[in-house]
């Protein structure tokens, strides 16, 4: 596998940028790792099932899952957004965050569509469904992930979510919903 070539463009209002440039690609590639893992288990890949019968695991290997349209909500100034951008190059990207700023960075330097949030999730308007949607802190910002659950049938049928690690270094939680 070739090494995965990524914007390194940096907003200089990127706050996150501040923790050192190791620290932030290796958060934004940590990232990718999870949605990568999370491609593999639905094309049923042989280390996300490995007590299916060999025939079936490579029929489902080779289904080919691969996101054609991608929510970074909350997308900041694109910590994770330029790793999705370089790893699904033709998928139509959408960016959203409260941050007008971050938002229209990540429109220009990533290609992707603008959405300003509001404080409310449920007021935002998104004229589509996606095939992955990535949200990386907004469950810890979020009251217990409730507003968005709530927000979320209208764009998605199908969603696994992974919480990027908190700060402190302790395990995230994920969830999986079905609507």
């Amino acid at each position: 596998m070739t090494e995965l070539q990524y914007s390194t463009v940096i907003s200089t209002n990127d706050h996150m940028w501040n923790t050192g440039s190791q620290w932030y690609y290796d958060v934004g590639k940590s990232a990718l790792n999870c949605v990568r893992s999370a491609l593999a288990t639905a094309r049923g890949e042989p280390a996300s099932f490995p007590d299916i019968p060999s025939a079936v695991r490579s029929s489902l290997a080779t289904a080919h899952v691969e996101p054609t349209s991608i929510l970074d909500l909350p997308s900041g100034h694109g910590r994770v957004c330029r790793m999705l951008r370089a790893a699904f190059p033709d998928a139509h990207l959408t960016v959203c965050d409260l941050d007008r700023d971050a938002v229209d960075f990540c429109a220009a330097e990533f290609n992707a569509t603008p959405v300003y949030s509001q404080e409310d999730i449920s007021s935002v308007s998104l004229d589509q469904s996606f095939d992955l949607i990535w949200c990386g802190s907004l469950f810890r910002i979020a009251s217990n992930g409730q507003p968005f659950l709530g927000f979320s049938p209208t764009i998605c049928r199908r969603m696994a979510c992974s919480s990027s690690p908190p700060m402190d270094g302790s395990r995230s939680s994920g969830c999986e919903k079905d609507f």
